[in-house]
């Protein structure tokens, strides 16, 4: 009876008996309560993805509305619901992961930490608000995330053979050739180029400060072909790999 006037915010005595009438009056229209909510979360991440703030808190105002019309669902089910749509708006803020399960579990934390509906409305408008701060700098400075992320994400991967042009337009949600366009003018190389340079860059370092084999090296940054490795290293250095290791190693 405790946790429901905390939950409801009810005022004076409250009953055992009329936490469990809200719980049975709520069962048969359960099924009616979650796809409203399903529509509400829908337009929250619509009118957030769009840019448009105010629409967005006032679907969310609609969505805590519709959970304080129907106090048998309990805090349980509208932490859970309120949860998946914080998670949702992470991926949203954040589409490749960087920063959204991070975000979502500390939100989704705070959210169910919450005994009272109002607490949980502040905590979820917060977290809104947070994403909205994270979309608005991406739209104001895409160019610069776009091509960031390019850069993170070669650094992360350069020894995969299949990083690419295409495989990181594609990581960042953009046209391999607008991706080749505000990369060079911002890098001054191309993403292939950088990609070579990079790669022969951790070479370099693994052959000046390891005894490891050339092959094993060239296939860990990501150039396996270790004829074709030697021949980008030697017109990079000067030298082939074996004899870089051995004049940098004596």
């Amino acid at each position: 009876a405790l946790k429901h006037a905390l939950w409801t915010g009810a005022a004076g005595a409250i009953g055992c008996a009329e936490a469990a009438a809200a719980e049975r009056a709520f069962e048969p229209r359960a099924e009616a309560f979650a796809g409203a909510c399903r529509e509400l979360c829908k337009r929250i991440r619509n009118k957030l993805g769009a840019g448009d703030d105010r629409g967005t808190e006032a679907a969310v105002d609609e969505l805590f509305a519709c959970i304080a019309a129907h106090p048998g669902a309990g805090r349980t089910y509208a932490g859970s619901l309120l949860g998946g749509l914080l998670d949702g708006l992470w991926t949203l803020a954040a589409p490749t992961g960087q920063g959204a399960a991070a975000g979502s579990a500390g939100d989704l934390a705070e959210v169910l930490a919450c005994e009272r509906q109002a607490d949980m409305k502040r905590r979820v408008l917060s977290a809104v608000r947070r994403i909205s701060a994270r979309l608005h700098e991406k739209r104001d400075h895409k160019d610069d995330y776009v091509v960031g992320r390019a850069l993170r994400l070669i650094e992360e991967r350069y020894g995969q053979t299949e990083l690419s042009l295409a495989y990181l337009a594609a990581e960042v949600f953009v046209s391999p050739n607008h991706l080749g366009m505000l990369f060079k003018r911002q890098t001054g190389k191309t993403p292939l180029a950088y990609i070579q340079e990079y790669r022969l860059a951790r070479a370099e370092e693994l052959l000046r400060t390891t005894k490891r084999r050339v092959s094993a090296i060239a296939e860990e940054v990501g150039i396996p072909n270790t004829s074709y490795f030697g021949t980008l290293f030697k017109q990079a250095y000067g030298m082939t790999p074996g004899e870089y290791q051995e004049t940098t190693q004596r």
